[in-house]
């Protein structure tokens, strides 16, 4: 039977933003634009991009609607954007901090395919690994419960165009079951300000599992 992967991609995400916006300490919602913008600021850059990220691909791929209970924008521009950590390096030091970069697919449907028994649209991963590592082992999770682990190259996920190409297979660990990525947010530790900076993988996406008979 198809599936709507745009309906199940759009609460998701929805979900997900407002358990961070929630965590990070919002306590009246809907925000204003200044307000959320105002509120970001305040966070760590990597989870202010990763929030407003989400809220972007919201608002540009249906309406205003679906985020109206957490920013209320009024006509005004989405002020959704990366947030870079604040610090006092010279532009030639911020010039070598590696940007963050992120993608989103939008697929109305997809079919069950032949031999698998289950689709788990609310799957997603997050990882970190050392700076200037090239492989990363990221766990898919439903719940609490970890369902298989993606392994992600990330040159390649770096090229991957997901608004044109639509969903991405990916191979899993087990062999078995195949992952659809939906999105992806690769962002990097301040390299001035840590010891030990860490690249940070997260992705999110359908988890078609294997018929064992």
């Amino acid at each position: 039977l198809p599936f709507n992967c745009s309906s199940a991609t759009k609460h998701v995400l929805l979900r997900q933003s407002e358990q961070a916006l929630r965590k990070a300490g919002a306590t009246q919602l809907p925000m204003s634009a200044d307000s959320y913008d105002a509120f970001m600021q305040q966070l760590p850059a990597d989870e202010a991009s990763n929030v407003s990220a989400k809220l972007l691909y919201l608002n540009q791929t249906f309406d205003k609607e679906p985020i109206g209970h957490l920013v209320d924008l009024d006509g005004q521009s989405a002020p959704f954007r990366k947030y870079m950590t604040k610090d006092k390096t010279t532009a030639a030091s911020r010039h070598d901090q590696p940007e963050a970069y992120s993608g989103y697919a939008t697929t109305p449907h997809i079919k069950m395919p032949q031999g698998y028994s289950e689709l788990l649209a609310d799957i997603s991963g997050d990882a970190e690994a050392k700076y200037g590592t090239k492989v990363v082992e990221v766990p898919l999770t439903a719940g609490d419960e970890v369902r298989d682990t993606i392994v992600v190259n990330l040159k390649r996920l770096k090229k991957a165009d997901l608004a044109n190409d639509g969903l991405l297979p990916l191979p899993t660990k087990t062999g078995k079951n195949k992952f659809l990525m939906g999105r992806y947010s690769v962002w990097f530790d301040n390299l001035q300000d840590s010891k030990e900076p860490k690249v940070h993988v997260s992705l999110g996406g359908y988890l078609l599992i294997k018929d064992n008979k």
